[in-house]
């Protein structure tokens, strides 16, 4: 009864293990179908991600060896065992390292995110309180530079690891958006939009392959309406 019962476990743990290898491939090839554009650095993450949920499937479900408490493992044995840990500690190392610098890569899109939204918001006021280097002649210029100064308030320190390009442009008449010129954060009552088009270094070389020259970009962007200000 003992032995069926242990058969019976292995077969639903290589059942759970197969499962796992198809929703890798089918997560990778979603990706791939809705991912079309040029930034097509989310096909290894989610690989990555969705690696990693099916290691823990699979940990989960797959039997446990039981032996005696009295009985002593056999030289082979453990010898054996190194070898299992040796080639499955490489796969298992790489997927966890992955799924970390994953994590980290999307912590950074959405914490940018976040701070250009708080930079628009700025912007929509008309205001230029926080402009490092205020010109009185030059009140656009002042509002232009305050409103990154507070996008780089709210980034959590990584602004200036991430070079960032900013773009003001607004939304004109017929709905198109237009660049706005240099130095310019809109003018009242008009719909601005704030990009930052960011570049993001991996933590660990695991994701470098799969990254265009080895780097993560990526582009924020809020669209919000300026108030009648003056």
């Amino acid at each position: 009864m003992g032995t069926k019962q242990a058969v019976g476990k292995q077969q639903r743990g290589a059942v759970v293990i197969v499962m796992s290898l198809l929703l890798v491939v089918v997560v990778g090839v979603l990706a791939l179908v809705v991912d079309l554009g040029p930034n097509w650095a989310g096909v290894p993450a989610m690989l990555a991600q969705a690696a990693g949920y099916s290691c823990l499937i699979a940990a989960f479900f797959m039997p446990m060896r039981h032996r005696p408490p009295c009985a002593q493992p056999r030289r082979g044995q453990r010898g054996a065992a190194v070898v299992e840990f040796a080639l499955v500690a490489v796969l298992f190392f790489t997927v966890l390292f992955s799924v970390i610098d994953f994590s980290y890569q999307m912590w950074v899109n959405l914490t940018m995110q976040h701070a250009v939204r708080e930079g628009a918001r700025y912007a929509i006021t008309g205001r230029s309180d926080l402009d490092p280097d205020p010109d009185p002649s030059n009140s656009a210029a002042n509002r232009y530079d305050a409103a990154i100064e507070e996008i780089k308030q709210s980034s959590m320190g990584l602004w200036d690891s991430l070079a960032p390009k900013v773009t003001f442009s607004a939304v004109d008449n017929s709905g198109a958006i237009v660049p706005l010129p240099a130095h310019s954060a809109g003018s009242p009552e008009q719909v601005l939009v704030v990009s930052v088009l960011c570049t993001s270094q991996p933590l660990t070389p695991m994701l470098k392959p799969f990254l265009h020259n080895g780097v993560y970009r990526f582009n924020v962007s809020a669209t919000m309406r300026s108030e009648a200000y003056r």
